[in-house]
C-alpha cells in the first residue's frame, strides 16, 4: 500500500525510513453534517451573540467550523459556523451525518483544504473550531506541541514537493500527510522558523 515514487533519488527515498509526521502530529478528517443548508452558515448570517467564543464556557448555538476553501497559507478561510448546540444533537440524529474525530474538536491546531488544484495550504486554527470533511485538521501531540514550527514545516516548498510525490492529485489526504518525514529541529532552528511562521500568521 506504499507508493513507489520512481522519479526521486535513492537518497531522498531513504528519508522515508526515519521518523514520520504521524509520530508527532495528529492528522484528522472532519465530519459531514448530513444537511449543510440546515446546519452551516457564514458567520455574518446569524446574530453574533449566538456564536460561541469559548465552547467550554458558554456552549452557544453556533460554533466556528473549518470548511476548506481556496488556496491560502498561514491564516484565513475562516467564514463558516455550524449548529453544534447541545453537542450537535440535531446533526447526530440524522442518518446520513458522519461525525469523525470529535475528541479533537475545540483544540488549537492547523487546518487545510482537502482538495485544491494548487496543492495543499496550511492555516492556523484557533481553539473552538469543529472540522468539516472538506477542511481537515492537524493537532499537536505530547511528542511535539509547537504549532508554529509545524505550520512552517507544512507550508514549506519541501513538504509541498513531498505531498505531490506521495499523491499527485488535487486531493490531500491525512494518510499521505502522516507519511511525511519529520525530523525534530534543533532549538535554534525551531525558534527561527517558529518566529517567522508567527509573523506570517499575523
Amino acid at each position: 500500500g506504499w507508493p513507489f515514487i520512481y522519479w526521486i533519488s535513492d537518497g531522498f527515498r531513504e528519508k522515508f525510513k526515519g521518523n514520520v509526521a504521524d509520530k508527532y502530529l495528529n492528522f484528522c478528517t472532519g465530519s459531514k453534517s448530513g444537511d449543510n443548508e440546515r446546519f452551516i452558515r457564514f458567520w455574518w448570517e446569524v446574530d453574533s451573540q449566538t456564536i460561541s467564543k469559548d465552547y467550554k464556557v458558554d456552549r452557544l448555538k453556533w460554533t466556528p467550523h473549518t470548511k476548506g476553501g481556496p488556496f491560502v497559507k498561514w491564516y484565513g478561510n475562516d467564514w463558516t459556523i455550524i449548529n453544534w448546540e447541545n453537542d450537535a444533537t440535531e446533526i447526530k440524529a440524522l442518518e446520513n451525518s458522519v461525525i469523525r474525530n470529535e475528541k479533537m474538536y475545540f483544540n488549537e491546531g492547523i487546518t487545510y483544504s482537502s482538495a485544491g488544484s494548487k496543492g495543499a495550504s496550511f492555516r492556523y486554527m484557533s481553539k473552538n473550531h469543529t472540522l468539516d470533511a472538506a477542511g481537515s485538521g492537524v493537532y499537536p501531540t505530547k511528542e511535539y506541541s509547537n504549532i508554529n514550527y509545524s505550520i512552517g514545516l507544512l507550508n514549506s516548498h519541501l513538504i509541498f514537493y513531498i505531498i505531490d510525490c506521495l499523491n499527485p492529485t488535487v486531493n490531500t489526504n491525512p494518510g499521505d500527510l502522516k507519511r511525511i518525514p519529520f525530523v525534530k529541529p534543533t532549538a535554534n532552528l525551531e525558534n527561527k522558523i517558529s518566529t517567522l511562521a508567527a509573523k506570517n500568521i499575523d
